[in-house]
């Protein structure tokens, strides 16, 4: 690996900001390298002594006197193998005044790739938001999707939108005790987010009926959800769902209209919440209509052939009656 030009970064064998390097650059052609670079880096490992592992004076510049893991500094850079250190740095290179650097979006892009630590993936995503301390005690204490879906069950009331229509941010959420399922999505990502896991939205599409949003989540390779409903089966499930498309299909018999009608049709794609960043939309205090704009304009992968929804029966009575147990009406 040769040496970078002074705005680029490498920590621990891993090239951080994108940077053009001088001459040939080759580590990162390999995801699973990176991925197992990162993960030594970022759990303490001791980065070469040479002089590849700089980060560029301007950022340098930024660093306090005395911050732990400062190896070296001089006018191309510095050596460091400190987490305090590279913490200091993301916040730096997250400033809004950073945002339309080419370093700051590479480094966001290895960030949505997953290849950081869950601590430190939670830590570089909470930084634009800057939650107070008192909210991510909150936040902190969900730290399992169940005890989301438990909060959003118990301390967060259903929003009816009697005085109009929004579109909260997790912390307006926080504030006013109340969400639709818009917003209980968002205040589900950025919990499942500030633990570790990547904020990921899934929509569902509804015919004569309103559409619905989750954030889903996986672990050991299964996919779960939590979600905010007024109907009883459109909220958790848990992770035992191969694919996204099984996660789906559990809601089918619950998704049903006021006529008894299954509704559910189709569902998009995970969205990541990331690309969102710049309207800090887990803090933002204006209506985040952007979010739901975007998911309508995403495909849909269809659930049922024409056939199968010219058969589709109506609902039962008593699955009808169990779904609205404990709705706002």
């Amino acid at each position: 690996m040769r040496r970078l030009e002074r705005r680029g970064a490498v920590v621990g064998g891993t090239r951080l900001y994108g940077i053009q390097p001088v001459g040939d650059f080759r580590p990162w052609a390999n995801h699973h390298y990176r991925s197992r670079c990162v993960a030594q880096q970022i759990e303490g490992a001791s980065p070469v002594a040479s002089q590849e592992h700089q980060i560029g004076s301007q950022a340098l510049n930024q660093i306090p006197p005395g911050l732990g893991g400062l190896r070296r500094a001089d006018m191309n850079g510095a050596v460091f193998g400190s987490e305090d250190t590279l913490q200091f740095l993301i916040q730096w290179f997250l400033q809004p005044e950073q945002e339309n650097d080419v370093a700051h979006r590479e480094f966001l892009h290895l960030s949505r790739l997953g290849s950081f630590s869950a601590k430190v993936q939670s830590k570089i995503f909470m930084t634009p938001n800057k939650f107070e301390r008192a909210e991510l005690v909150i936040l902190r204490g969900l730290n399992k999707p169940a005890k989301i879906q438990r909060y959003l069950d118990e301390d967060i009331g259903y929003n009816k939108e009697t005085d109009g229509d929004t579109c909260r941010s997790p912390r307006r959420v926080l504030r006013d005790r109340t969400a639709q399922c818009m917003e209980g999505a968002l205040f589900a990502a950025a919990a499942l987010c500030v633990n570790g896991h990547p904020p990921l939205l899934l929509d569902f599409e509804a015919v004569r009926d309103d559409d619905h949003v989750l954030a889903v989540f996986r672990e050991r390779g299964h996919w779960g959800a939590v979600a905010k409903s007024n109907y009883a089966g459109l909220r958790y499930r848990e992770p035992v769902y191969r694919t996204l498309r099984e996660l789906v299909m559990s809601y089918f018999e619950h998704y049903y209209n006021l006529r008894g009608e299954k509704t559910l049709r189709r569902y998009s794609r995970p969205v990541n919440l990331n690309r969102f960043d710049r309207v800090r939309w887990m803090t933002a205090e204006e209506d985040l209509w952007v979010i739901p704009d975007y998911l309508a304009t995403i495909s849909h992968t269809p659930l049922l052939t024409p056939e199968m929804e010219r058969r589709l029966s109506r609902m039962d009575r008593r699955l009808f009656a169990a779904g609205r147990v404990g709705s706002a009406d």
